[in-house]
């Protein structure tokens, strides 16, 4: 007499099979859509740091290119108080927008904190600027106002259109700008749009009228 087959547990065997095949198939779906969520974050993360860092760079060569070093010199007249005034604006806006690690950047050049790499000298002294002699004019100039310009206060007095007038210096703009009042004490004279866009030194948007 043949020995019982055993075919009557073999449909079993093989849907335990198929599950654990299919189980191991959602197991991998699942692996593969958390390393692609965990990839998207990482890019994510990576775009706003070299946004971050952008933007630092700009904040940053705008500050080491306009602050001097502070020597303390009382027969000078040089004090903390004075030579921070003159850097006031730049202090309160333009270095707000740095982030912490950029404040407490330290520089591999020299080891020091407080600016970048390849600035190391503008921290020392700056002997390089070039007086500047103001000249009169009584022709007509273009004319624009600004609402907000972020530099260091330094300022000289010219004549516009036979008026005497100060204005702030700053030998690394690209444009001449007066304010508004500056505009109706030189007599207000005739003006025309304006045909180009301005940035400041951080890349912000300066609005000007004419």
């Amino acid at each position: 007499m043949p020995p019982p087959t055993e075919l009557g547990s073999t449909a079993p065997m093989e849907n335990v099979t198929g599950q654990s095949f299919q189980a191991t198939i959602l197991q991998l779906l699942s692996n593969q859509q958390a390393l692609m969520c965990r990839m998207a974050e990482q890019m994510e993360n990576i775009q706003e740091n070299v946004q971050s860092t952008s933007r630092n760079e700009l904040v940053l060569d705008s500050l080491a290119s306009n602050i001097t070093e502070f020597a303390y010199d009382l027969q000078q007249g040089n004090t903390f108080d004075g030579w921070f005034s003159r850097y006031v604006d730049l202090f309160e806006k333009d270095a707000s927008k740095l982030d912490d690690a950029a404040k407490n950047h330290k520089c591999r050049d020299c080891g020091q904190t407080g600016h970048k790499e390849g600035y190391c000298s503008c921290f020392t002294s700056k002997t390089n600027f070039k007086r500047f002699t103001p000249k009169q004019q009584n022709h007509a100039t273009k004319i624009v106002t600004v609402n907000n310009v972020k530099r260091s206060r330094r300022f000289v007095e010219t004549v516009i259109n036979g008026v005497p007038v100060e204005l702030q210096l700053d030998s690394g703009s690209d444009m001449t700008i007066i304010s508004k009042q500056n505009w109706f004490k030189i007599g207000a004279p005739q003006t025309s749009l304006p045909d180009c866009k301005v940035q400041t030194a951080s890349g912000d948007r300066l609005q000007i009228e004419a």
